[in-house]
């Protein structure tokens, strides 16, 4: 049978008020950017109309592409760095950072160069339909 003594209510507290004041701060990040792209889209969408948010959205969302494929390559630097940090590597630290900026960089670039020659194929993600015309000209229906 579980019994609750006062000073398990104590160390408890304490546990729950660290890790509150340690989560805290990614918290505050993720509110914050949840009210900039509330505030984003309903500004686009008044301003600029439904069209618009739409164009708005596709940007937004091959934004999110690119920021996964960093957001994973530099998610590993801090178990690397700790590791070199606690040898004292600083070298190793710094080849390490400039070899994250070089790869994220040349990674992201790719990933720009497919979406300016592959654009009927990105827009499929979206459900984006191409319409042909006549000249050859092209444009993407949002369905």
């Amino acid at each position: 049978m579980l019994k609750f003594r006062l000073s398990d209510i104590a160390w408890f507290k304490d546990i729950f008020f660290s890790a509150l004041k340690t989560g805290s701060p990614r918290v505050r990040l993720e509110l914050m950017q949840a009210l900039q792209i509330f505030v984003l889209n309903t500004a686009v969408l008044t301003v600029l109309g439904v069209t618009a948010m739409e164009i708005y959205a596709v940007c937004s969302n091959t934004l999110i592409i690119a920021e996964l494929l960093a957001g994973g390559i530099i998610s590993v630097i801090p178990n690397i760095c700790g590791v070199l940090y606690g040898e004292k590597d600083y070298f190793g630290i710094c080849q390490l950072m400039k070899k994250v900026v070089e790869l994220s960089g040349f990674l992201i670039t790719i990933l720009t160069v497919l979406f300016l020659i592959f654009p009927e194929r990105i827009a499929i993600l979206f459900g984006l339909e191409n319409e042909e015309y006549e000249h050859g000209d092209s444009f993407y229906v949002i369905q």
